[in-house]
């Protein structure tokens, strides 16, 4: 799947359906509107809390958003909790250890312990992850419950 251009073929649908224009997105994503053009175009890539404050902005989910899923929201999402927490009290309900996710992903020790001092994982360590524990993105961030 071509990530980024199908990011941004929902970016520039969601915006034409809610009549939000280019300088306003900017705006409320505190981004120059030079890079949403780019988002649009899937010229550059989100970070993962961008990514999330977008489905927030358009009460979509994550999986509508990356193409995952043609379904815009069938759910109330919840406000994101801090990433490294959530994650691994997912991993504890999933009967699933951190040296697992190590050894079956392209996670690594480094990236945990980002992830423990407040960063988000990229949003390609997020698909491959809610692949790997089979949930959607939005359980993986918290936004939705299994």
């Amino acid at each position: 799947m071509e990530l980024n251009g199908t990011i941004g073929e929902r970016l520039t649908e969601l915006m034409e359906e809610h009549g939000t224009d280019v300088k306003t997105l900017a705006r409320q994503m505190n981004a120059d509107p030079t890079t949403v053009r780019r988002w649009k175009r899937g010229a550059t890539s989100l970070r993962a809390e961008q990514l999330i404050r977008l489905a927030e902005l358009y009460s979509c989910s994550l999986e509508f958003l990356t193409g995952r899923s043609d379904r815009e929201c069938s759910f109330s999402p919840k406000a994101c909790p801090p990433f490294y927490p959530h994650f691994r009290a997912l991993l504890q309900r999933k009967g699933i250890s951190r040296c697992e996710i190590h050894r079956n992903t392209r996670a690594k020790s480094s990236h945990f312990d980002d992830w423990k001092r407040g960063s988000m994982p990229s949003v390609a360590m997020l698909l491959e992850l809610a692949d790997y524990l089979h949930v959607t993105l939005d359980v993986l961030v918290g936004r939705e419950t299994e």
